[in-house]
């Protein structure tokens, strides 16, 4: 059985969503800036929903409140996004940012 993390990831990450996509090892800030933002942008078109709350609460500091409101969800909701963060983080290790 996989593990809820994997489960997520499988959710979030189709197989033929990621096929050809190539990362290369960012050395510089500003490479591992641009990865992270070409993660946040598949992640955007992949799920709208989630890529608007890891705009707003990862990189705007708002607060699940805030963010909730901003987006139009609620604010229990809006502290669900252990998946996006979970997609997040796997990208980052396998694109080594």
């Amino acid at each position: 059985m996989l593990s809820s993390a994997a489960q997520i990831t499988r959710q979030l990450r189709p197989a033929e969503a990621t096929q050809g996509i190539q990362c290369a090892a960012p050395r510089l800030p500003a490479e591992r800036m641009l990865a992270r933002d070409e993660a946040l942008t598949r992640l955007l078109q992949m799920d709208p929903r989630q890529g608007r709350l890891v705009e707003r609460m990862h990189i705007g500091g708002l607060t699940d409140e805030e963010s909730a409101e901003a987006i139009g969800i609620s604010v229990r909701t809006a502290r669900d996004w252990k998946s996006a963060r979970a997609w997040l983080q796997s990208e980052f290790r396998r694109c080594a940012v």
